[in-house]
């Protein structure tokens, strides 16, 4: 066998010889962005958290940000999580709140300021430790749930249910 006439590598100052990947210079991770953080906490199923980062990086987008919202607290109560739905949908009262007439359509179905607020009154009026300052504000809840149901026969009897749930949490019924 004839020796190779490939150069050999070079061998740093110091004498060790490197080859190989541990040759090649670190290559500093890239910083995740906002919207990629909010998704990093949604699959390691810190909702809330989710809900937080989606909501700063979406402003700009109303239907998208409630979308997203609506589904995030769907699976918190999916997942028997009442209260981590209850603090998304929080913040998904307040975007209807901002936008009256946003409306969101699929498969099917819509969900209007209605649903988040009647949806939201329930969930703190039957909440297992709910203060005095949650029953009020599920009172409070209610009564607009009944005005937004208007004549809606099915959601004015629903919005009827959640008033009297946070009557009775109040301890306003006999």
């Amino acid at each position: 066998d004839a020796p190779s006439s490939a150069p050999l590598p070079a061998v740093p100052a110091g004498g060790s010889e490197t080859i190989g990947p541990a040759a090649r210079p670190a290559v500093p991770a890239a910083t995740p962005t906002p919207l990629e953080r909010a998704e990093a906490a949604e699959r390691s199923d810190d909702l809330p958290a989710a809900a937080a980062l989606y909501a700063r990086e979406l402003a700009d987008q109303p239907r998208r940000l409630a979308t997203v919202l609506w589904d995030l607290q769907t699976r918190a109560l999916d997942g028997g999580r009442a209260a981590e739905a209850a603090t998304i949908l929080a913040g998904l009262e307040e975007l209807f709140h901002d936008h009256p007439d946003l409306e969101l359509r699929g498969d099917g179905a819509v969900v209007a300021r209605w649903d988040v607020v009647n949806t939201l009154a329930w969930l703190k009026a039957t909440a297992a430790e709910a203060d005095a300052a949650s029953v009020a504000d599920a009172r409070r809840l209610a009564g607009e749930a009944v005005v937004l149901a208007g004549a809606d026969r099915s959601k004015r009897a629903q919005a009827l249910d959640t008033l009297a749930a946070a009557a009775a949490a109040a301890g306003a019924w006999e």
